[in-house]
Protein backbone atom coordinates (compact mmCIF):
# COMPACT_ATOMS: atom_id res chain seq x y z
CA UNK A 1 0.00 0.00 0.00
CA UNK A 2 1.44 3.17 -0.96
CA UNK A 3 1.87 6.03 1.45
CA UNK A 4 -1.31 7.77 -0.04
CA UNK A 5 -3.04 4.81 0.35
CA UNK A 6 -2.15 4.62 3.97
CA UNK A 7 -3.15 7.87 4.65
CA UNK A 8 -6.72 7.91 3.34
CA UNK A 9 -7.48 4.25 5.13
CA UNK A 10 -6.19 6.00 8.34
CA UNK A 11 -8.41 8.84 7.57
CA UNK A 12 -11.26 6.72 6.98
CA UNK A 13 -10.45 4.82 10.34
CA UNK A 14 -10.32 8.27 12.38
CA UNK A 15 -13.79 9.69 10.72
CA UNK A 16 -15.69 5.80 11.71
CA UNK A 17 -14.24 5.75 15.13
CA UNK A 18 -15.09 9.56 16.14
CA UNK A 19 -19.35 8.88 14.55
CA UNK A 20 -19.30 5.62 16.67
CA UNK A 21 -17.88 7.60 19.63
CA UNK A 22 -20.16 11.08 19.31
CA UNK A 23 -23.06 9.13 18.52
CA UNK A 24 -26.27 10.35 20.01
CA UNK A 25 -27.57 6.97 19.27
CA UNK A 26 -25.21 4.72 20.39
CA UNK A 27 -24.99 7.14 23.78
CA UNK A 28 -28.83 6.93 24.23
CA UNK A 29 -30.20 3.33 22.67
CA UNK A 30 -27.67 0.89 22.37
CA UNK A 31 -26.47 -1.19 25.27
CA UNK A 32 -23.25 -2.25 23.33
CA UNK A 33 -20.11 -0.02 23.47
CA UNK A 34 -19.44 1.81 20.84
CA UNK A 35 -15.57 0.37 20.22
CA UNK A 36 -17.67 -3.04 19.57
CA UNK A 37 -20.13 -1.45 17.45
CA UNK A 38 -17.48 0.24 15.40
CA UNK A 39 -15.97 -3.32 15.19
CA UNK A 40 -19.21 -5.12 13.83
CA UNK A 41 -20.65 -1.73 11.68
CA UNK A 42 -17.96 0.13 11.03
CA UNK A 43 -17.28 -1.68 7.23
CA UNK A 44 -20.46 -0.18 6.51
CA UNK A 45 -19.90 3.28 5.85
CA UNK A 46 -17.48 4.95 4.18
CA UNK A 47 -16.47 8.52 3.18
CA UNK A 48 -17.95 10.59 -0.01
CA UNK A 49 -17.99 13.98 -0.71
CA UNK A 50 -17.07 14.89 2.45
CA UNK A 51 -19.73 12.66 4.86
CA UNK A 52 -19.82 9.18 5.36
CA UNK A 53 -22.39 7.15 3.55
CA UNK A 54 -23.73 3.77 4.94
CA UNK A 55 -23.92 0.63 2.56
CA UNK A 56 -26.51 -2.13 3.86
CA UNK A 57 -25.39 -5.99 3.39
CA UNK A 58 -26.77 -5.75 -0.62
CA UNK A 59 -24.04 -3.01 -1.03
CA UNK A 60 -27.06 -0.67 -1.57
CA UNK A 61 -26.17 2.74 0.15
CA UNK A 62 -29.26 3.99 3.19
CA UNK A 63 -31.17 6.44 1.84
CA UNK A 64 -32.78 9.17 4.29
CA UNK A 65 -36.21 8.26 5.06
CA UNK A 66 -37.38 11.60 4.61
CA UNK A 67 -35.33 12.46 1.81
CA UNK A 68 -34.85 8.80 0.01
CA UNK A 69 -32.53 11.60 -2.70
CA UNK A 70 -29.54 11.97 0.34
CA UNK A 71 -27.95 9.49 1.98
CA UNK A 72 -28.78 8.94 5.27
CA UNK A 73 -27.20 10.90 8.32
CA UNK A 74 -24.89 8.52 10.61
CA UNK A 75 -27.44 8.03 13.07
CA UNK A 76 -30.23 7.16 10.88
CA UNK A 77 -28.34 4.81 9.38
CA UNK A 78 -26.85 3.03 12.15
CA UNK A 79 -30.35 2.74 13.68
CA UNK A 80 -31.15 1.03 10.25
CA UNK A 81 -28.13 -1.38 10.34
CA UNK A 82 -29.02 -2.17 14.22
CA UNK A 83 -32.39 -3.25 13.12
CA UNK A 84 -31.98 -5.27 10.19
CA UNK A 85 -29.55 -7.19 12.85
CA UNK A 86 -30.44 -10.57 13.36
CA UNK A 87 -29.50 -10.08 17.20
CA UNK A 88 -30.93 -6.45 17.33
CA UNK A 89 -32.46 -6.92 20.71
CA UNK A 90 -29.04 -7.22 22.43
CA UNK A 91 -27.96 -4.43 20.91
CA UNK A 92 -30.41 -2.16 21.84
CA UNK A 93 -30.55 -0.65 24.87
CA UNK A 94 -33.29 -1.04 27.76
CA UNK A 95 -34.02 -5.20 27.18
CA UNK A 96 -32.09 -5.83 30.54
CA UNK A 97 -28.78 -5.46 28.55
CA UNK A 98 -25.50 -3.52 29.89
CA UNK A 99 -22.32 -4.31 27.77
CA UNK A 100 -19.57 -2.12 28.33
CA UNK A 101 -16.22 -2.41 30.37
CA UNK A 102 -16.38 -4.43 33.31
CA UNK A 103 -20.36 -5.47 32.14
CA UNK A 104 -21.85 -8.05 31.17
CA UNK A 105 -22.53 -8.85 26.90
CA UNK A 106 -25.29 -11.23 25.98
CA UNK A 107 -23.26 -14.37 24.06
CA UNK A 108 -25.31 -14.01 20.81
CA UNK A 109 -24.10 -10.45 20.48
CA UNK A 110 -20.38 -11.27 21.06
CA UNK A 111 -20.26 -13.98 18.89
CA UNK A 112 -21.37 -11.06 15.96
CA UNK A 113 -18.07 -9.72 16.80
CA UNK A 114 -14.94 -9.72 14.97
CA UNK A 115 -12.02 -11.84 17.28
CA UNK A 116 -10.42 -8.13 17.69
CA UNK A 117 -13.69 -6.83 19.58
CA UNK A 118 -14.54 -9.92 21.42
CA UNK A 119 -10.75 -9.50 22.77
CA UNK A 120 -11.29 -5.63 23.49
CA UNK A 121 -14.26 -7.00 25.63
CA UNK A 122 -12.63 -9.22 27.35
CA UNK A 123 -9.49 -7.18 28.42
CA UNK A 124 -11.78 -4.70 29.51
CA UNK A 125 -13.32 -6.94 32.23
CA UNK A 126 -16.74 -7.91 30.33
CA UNK A 127 -18.52 -10.83 30.66
CA UNK A 128 -20.57 -12.81 28.51
CA UNK A 129 -24.01 -14.30 29.44
CA UNK A 130 -26.28 -16.78 27.84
Amino acid sequence: MSGAQDHSAALKAQLVAQAFEHSRFVADKLAVPADLLEARFGASFKPENGRLVAYDVAGNAIMRRDNPGEPAEFDEALERLVSAHPQREAIMRGLGNAAGPGKTMPRAVFDTLPPAARMAHIKAGGKIHD
